[in-house]
């Protein structure tokens, strides 16, 4: 089953969304079109700009480290609002999650208070052109 999630690029996401009463986390693909598999579901962000951060270092430590730091110091001081329902992905890279090396990150979809509808398209855009989305 592992090889299977690797092979279909299916675990390299994960979705977290604060519930009133719960979190709920999900393992997460890229949808590239065509019939969803029954038992699996289409989640969808709001369109939003993105703070991307990134770790390094052995899983869960570096993960849990990051994001303490971004729901506890950065988003609070950067006036930062929660968009949609307040879900955040988190990205997964191949190799060794035990590595010192070992990559990972947080995207937390944001929107800033001064900012308009015509600035996170447009940021959305050069996203999608980069690759990044």
């Amino acid at each position: 089953m592992e090889q299977g999630l690797l092979e279909n690029r299916i675990g390299r996401f994960a979705i977290c969304e604060q519930k009133a009463d719960c979190l709920e986390y999900w393992i997460a693909g890229l949808y590239r079109g065509g019939a969803v598999p029954e038992g699996l579901k289409l989640y969808r962000f709001p369109e939003s700009d993105w703070a991307a951060f990134s770790a390094r270092g052995p899983l869960p430590g570096s993960l849990q480290t990051l994001n303490t730091y971004i729901w506890q110091t950065w988003y609070p001081a950067e006036g930062q609002q929660v968009v949609g329902n307040g879900a955040a992905l988190e990205v997964y890279s191949a190799g060794d999650m035990q590595s010192p090396d070992y990559a990972c990150g947080i995207w937390v979809p944001i929107v800033r208070p001064q900012q308009t509808a015509d600035d996170s398209a447009e940021t959305a855009a050069a996203a999608a052109l980069l690759g990044l989305l």
